[in-house]
């Protein structure tokens, strides 16, 4: 008559003390884990281009020839009592290039798989033709961009200025946001001097006979890619250019969109290296022919350094006997190319994971903010220990290669090169990308929902990544 009823059990994993101090050590562990891997893979990918461009640049005939890349003598038959450079020669430069190329289009053939699984999974939508051509303009002047960039400017620098310079790819979004009129007076006068300051960029290190000509068209061309995200429908020249209704339909189609683009891209990046390959030696044969040659073994030149007493000249720059060379080693472009493309796809993942649990601001904003000055600061101190000792990286590096540092001083290289303008550049990028650090999304969002394009830039990680996050103008409704 009288039912027993057993009485409920407590949950343990509420109330139990140790679940929820291993509840709160997993999540530490999560925000440590996942900041470690994306500055982890944005220092690793800017370091590594800058050590595949820092191959391109043939050493001038003259009497100053790299001295950085002094030649560590274990080992060889060298003088003690003189110096040794190496050069950088055409055969070298061949594998180099094409390991540039795979780099850049690595992501674009990651975005086209994944655009061909969503248009397989889900109802497509052709897109029209004005959005379709926006697209395709922004899409060929980004890889434009990257190509000038990649294969044409930073070669022409030494690996800090590279590092600084790419700070400064935010000029197409920061004049965006100085044309948003929803925004406080302050906020406003904020956003101008952002973008005076990434205009500076295109100017500071292209005058002169060290100059840069390319740099200005890089620079804008590559900002192109972000103009969704910082885009504001209300602003006046959004509203005349009548971009809305292209900013809307490309929602709806985007997959089948960069479907083609991502093709179109890796053709346009093809296109361009062999472009720039002709305009700088006059041909682009040497590009095929000595393809398979330039990855195997080879002879690596060797100079001896000229050195001057009271102004008078002592020794010139000669090419030692054939005896004395470097070997190449078989196969090292191949992989520093791929730690470059496994750390920046395993930093843009973390990036992704990191927004989609919601702890973006402290494992993604946070080290994306702290990744250029970290690389230049290992740039710096791997320059001033090589210069110290040039044998000190002689059990990692080949002894034919390494970063092009600046011949100067680090307190001479900051004001006779102007170097002090990154401050400006970088403090805008913080600036402009601000909105990383505040924005919220749905946990376990899809990736479309977090981030415009669906593509990553391995060669500017922390840049694409941040710019291309999306904020209260470009949220999905």
């Amino acid at each position: 008559m009288f039912k027993e009823t057993p009485q409920e059990q407590e949950d343990e994993t509420r109330t139990s003390f140790w679940v929820f101090c291993a509840l709160k050590l997993l999540k530490v562990l999560a925000y440590l884990l996942t900041f470690s891997l994306v500055l982890g893979g944005a220092v690793v990918t800017r370091g590594t281009l800058l050590f595949m461009t820092s191959q391109l640049k043939i050493p001038p005939t003259s009497p100053f020839l790299n001295s950085t890349r002094k030649i560590c003598k274990d080992g060889l038959y060298l003088e003690e009592d003189k110096l040794y450079s190496t050069g950088v020669d055409s055969v070298q430069r061949v594998a180099w290039k094409w390991m540039l190329l795979l780099v850049l289009c690595v992501p674009e053939l990651i975005c086209f798989l994944d655009c061909v699984k969503e248009c397989m999974l889900r109802s497509i939508k052709m897109p029209g033709p004005k959005t379709f051509f926006l697209v395709f303009v922004v899409e060929t002047f980004h890889a434009t961009g990257l190509c000038l960039l990649v294969f044409a400017v930073l070669p022409e620098m030494d690996a800090v200025k590279g590092a600084m310079i790419c700070n400064c790819v935010a000029i197409v979004p920061a004049l965006l946001a100085s044309l948003s009129h929803k925004r406080a007076h302050w906020q406003t006068a904020l956003n101008i001097l952002a973008f005076a300051g990434q205009v500076t960029g295109t100017v500071i290190w292209t005058l002169g006979p060290t100059g840069v000509v390319t740099l200005p068209a890089a620079l804008v061309l590559v900002s192109f890619a972000w103009w969704e995200t910082a885009a504001n429908e209300d602003a006046p020249a959004f509203q005349m250019l009548r971009l809305a209704p292209c900013k809307r339909s490309l929602e709806e189609c985007r997959s089948v969109v960069f479907l083609l683009m991502s093709i179109w891209k890796m053709i346009v990046l093809f296109l361009g290296m062999l472009t720039i390959e002709y305009f700088s030696t006059g041909s682009v044969v040497a590009l095929f022919d000595q393809l398979y040659t330039s990855f195997g073994s080879h002879q690596v030149p060797v100079y001896q350094l000229r050195t001057f007493v009271e102004g008078t000249e002592v020794a010139g720059p000669a090419l030692l006997c054939e005896e004395d060379f470097l070997l190449s080693r078989r196969g090292v472009s191949l992989i520093v190319a791929g730690i470059h493309i496994a750390a920046g796809y395993i930093g843009y993942r973390a990036c992704v994971f990191a927004c989609r649990i919601d702890i973006q601001a402290v494992s993604m904003a946070f080290p994306l903010s702290l990744a250029g000055p970290a690389t230049m600061a290992l740039i710096v101190i791997a320059c001033g220990a090589r210069g110290v000792d040039v044998c000190f990286f002689n059990d990692f590096l080949p002894k034919y290669l390494f970063w092009n540092c600046p011949n100067d001083p680090l307190i001479t290289f900051i004001t006779n090169e102007q170097a002090w303008f990154w401050l400006l550049w970088f403090l805008g990028q913080v600036w402009i990308t601000g909105y990383i650090w505040t924005s919220h999304n749905t946990r376990m969002a899809a990736e479309e929902a977090i981030f415009a394009r669906p593509s990553y830039c391995s060669a500017l990680l922390e840049q694409s990544t941040a710019l291309n996050m999306r904020n209260s103008y470009s949220k999905l409704p």
